[in-house]
């Protein structure tokens, strides 16, 4: 009988499974944590929430006019005030949330506890946050989003001086997580240069590398319930709506007591953010017609369009909406390889050397990053950033390690030395950037060579390189070559003429050393992403490789 790994939220964790990385000797281990899968433990994110009862309800809502475009249209933001002028820290969340999500207002309660008084902002992909802020209508596009969220902020200051009193701010400081991450890193560059807003800290939380990497490992996690029967799929469905709700704020965390299994949980992942990109898109269609749209956009009536819009997966809304709208404000084409590498952080190397009031806080079980993202945090970091063992993708956030090192980030720029380091894990990886090869996120100069056969003593298995998008095969056993195709993309509707998203081609060279019957001691995957000239298909190409204990 197929063993099931189950989470309970508000429940400790079934099983434990080993992470795919060990830890570096400078990691944070989170006592208690016990650990599941990255997508079960993913979803611990909705556990984080105020401790005190009524600290959620405490919290102003205020709007500001952010756009002159006649409109009239205004931005919420939500925000506690401490009673003496303090520090005031804004808070930017991950991709579609809301200032008043649950979530928002546990890292608040984080931040006000230690003197700060605290803004909740909505994410640049937010619905609200087209609608009433975005100067270029579709999001996407980091730098601008982030020019965007600058001028928010500002607005919010001076709102807030207004209300509460010119001496109500004395200083300011920025958090993001997930895509609110990234933007405040481009923040810091901004305000760096500008110094209209002079933060004294920038954390930055789990921000992915690479932004296109990451909006397909979301694609990938949607349509994992392509193989499941329509029963099935209804059935995880219900599970999948709770965490949407949670997310989006229109839930409530009594809806939490649910148990999921890690493809549950990576389709209720893959859901929340694709209802996510629907209400985006049904934004940016309020404003504009682009021309993809078939059905107009209507307040009264929008089936229709719902269901149209429904088929766009991150894939097809990249390379249409965001494409065009980059390509008609700078009056030329531009191609999505340099848009993603303009929008990815990895083009913000310098800044991150340079700036010491930057911090960044990451997990190392992180699906939205690959091996070499992680080094190269690393590298240009160094101190002034900490993995925490485990976690995943923001699943951390509510552990109270977690959230003492948050503060302590933000307050004096280091974690309580109080935390438990991992010890005895390995020592820092030396990174240099390849001279051939593309860094993170860079679009590929040539597809990967097939692995040559190794000799038969060398007890090294490779495989020539896989391209395509078939079925996975089975599990191999010891000893046998690994296939890893990704799944290929849901095909674009036949009455759309967009570029074909089940042409997302993937090529996968996997090498296996000293094979045995153990579990891998590391995997590590080298990964870049390649769209080819007439913007059809978008390629991906891994090398993996797998390490094991060599047996006796």
């Amino acid at each position: 009988m197929r063993r099931r790994q189950l989470v309970a939220l508000g429940i400790a964790c079934a099983s434990a499974l080993p992470g795919m990385l060990q830890a570096l000797e400078k990691d944070i281990v989170l006592e208690g944590f016990n650990p599941s899968s990255p997508y079960c433990d993913t979803i611990r994110f909705l556990l984080l929430k105020p401790k005190a009862d009524r600290f959620e309800k405490k919290g102003d809502f205020r709007e500001v006019a952010v756009l002159d475009d006649g409109r009239g249209k205004e931005l919420t933001y939500k925000v506690w005030m401490q009673k003496k002028p303090a520090p005031l820290a804004f808070i930017i969340p991950g991709l579609g949330g809301h200032c008043a999500s649950v979530q928002e207002a546990g890292l608040a309660e984080v931040l006000f506890d230690k003197g700060y008084s605290v803004a909740a902002l909505s994410s640049p992909f937010n619905w609200e946050f087209v609608t009433a802020a975005s100067t270029v209508i579709v999001p996407g596009h980091t730098p601008r989003d982030a020019e965007d969220m600058y001028a928010v902020m500002q607005a919010v200051r001076a709102d807030i001086r207004e209300e509460y009193g010119e001496d109500a701010v004395t200083k300011t400081a920025l958090m993001g997580y997930s895509l609110g991450a990234i933007e405040a890193l481009f923040i810091a560059r901004i305000d760096e240069a500008e110094r209209k807003m002079g933060f004294e800290r920038i954390l930055a939380i789990n921000p992915p590398v690479n932004l296109l990497h990451g909006l397909i490992q979301l694609d990938d996690l949607f349509k994992v319930w392509t193989n499941w029967s329509e029963a099935q799929l209804d059935a995880v469905k219900v599970k999948a709506m709770k965490i949407y709700n949670i997310y989006s704020a229109k839930g409530s965390l009594l809806e939490a007591g649910l148990l999921i299994e890690p493809a549950e949980a990576k389709f209720a992942i893959g859901y929340t953010f694709h209802r996510t990109l629907g209400e985006t898109i049904k934004a940016i269609h309020s404003r504009k017609d682009y021309g993809f749209l078939k059905n107009p956009y209507s307040r009264w009536s929008s089936e229709r369009l719902d269901k149209e819009i429904e088929r766009y997966l991150f894939s097809d809304y990249v390379l249409t909406f965001v494409k065009a709208a980059y390509s008609n404000l700078w009056l030329t084409a531009q191609p999505v390889h340099k848009l993603n590498a303009e929008a990815s952080i990895f083009t913000l190397e310098k800044m991150l050397e340079r700036n010491d009031r930057v911090r960044v806080l990451h997990s190392r079980d992180d699906f939205l990053l690959t091996d070499d993202d992680r080094l190269w945090l690393d590298n240009v970091l160094g101190d002034r950033i900490v993995f925490f063992d485990h976690g995943a993708h923001l699943g951390f956030l509510y552990h109270e390690q977690a959230q003492e090192a948050i503060a302590g980030m933000m307050t004096n720029g280091s974690v309580p030395a109080s935390l438990k380091r991992a010890g005895g894990g390995v020592a820092r990886q030396a990174w240099t950037r390849p001279s051939v090869a593309p860094g993170p996120a860079q679009p590929a100069q040539a597809a990967p060579k097939p692995a040559q056969a190794a000799p038969a003593d060398s007890g090294v298995i490779t495989e020539p390189t896989r391209t395509g998008d078939g079925p996975a095969p089975p599990s191999p056993g010891a000893g046998q070559a690994i296939k890893r195709p990704l799944p290929a993309a849901e095909e674009a509707a036949a009455h759309r003429e967009l570029p074909p998203i089940s042409n997302v081609n993937v090529a996968v060279t996997v090498n296996v050393q000293a094979p045995s019957n153990a579990p891998p001691v590391r995997e590590t995957t080298k990964q870049a992403i390649h769209v080819d000239e007439d913007e059809k298909k978008i390629k991906i190409m891994h090398d993996i490789t797998l390490e094991y204990e060599k047996g006796e």
